[in-house]
């Protein structure tokens, strides 16, 4: 699946998916400055952890943009995952987004696992096998230089990035 952020320099940037069976998507997504998508930030969570039930796993597979963003959103804002398709690994990376982005304070990386590790068993879940305190702070370098790639985009620019599930 190919996936396109494009940085408008207007009020929403967009983002573009073809996916492998040809079917498009795009959606727009409220511009915050030099701060990355939150689209972006899963991308680059999801890929980084190999979590393929995420949101992006579940565009690739087809998933309704509209009901998938509602379940990300209340996911995001709490709620436990109720199924079990899935939603736990989704409830996983709302978790690691919250405790990795936007990168204000000046956590050490064991610190930010127990966060991680906190706001899911608030929710019931486990974290992923994956998380340690290496892979955060190896997580958070990539997400610094991806930030810095979306800063240096003019307006009208996009990332183009690839998605393997």
């Amino acid at each position: 699946m190919e996936i396109t952020f494009t940085r408008t320099g207007g009020r929403d940037d967009w983002v573009s998916v073809m996916r492998d069976d040809g079917s498009p998507l795009r959606w727009p997504w409220p511009a915050v400055g030099p701060q990355l998508p939150h689209d972006l930030v899963h991308f680059v969570v999801e890929t980084h952890l190999r979590i393929s039930w995420g949101f992006w796993g579940r565009v690739a597979a087809g998933a309704d943009f509209g009901s998938l963003s509602q379940l990300a959103d209340r996911l995001a804002a709490g709620e436990q995952p109720a199924d079990a398709s899935g939603g736990a690994e989704l409830a996983q990376v709302e978790c690691i987004v919250r405790a990795v982005w936007p990168p204000d304070d000046p956590v050490t990386d064991e610190e930010l696992l127990d966060q991680v590790e906190a706001w899911c068993r608030q929710r019931r879940i486990p974290p992923p096998e994956t998380l340690c305190a290496q892979t955060l702070e190896r997580l958070r370098a990539r997400l610094r230089a991806v930030e810095e790639q979306w800063r240096t985009l003019a307006a009208g620019q996009s990332l183009v990035l690839s998605y393997r599930p």
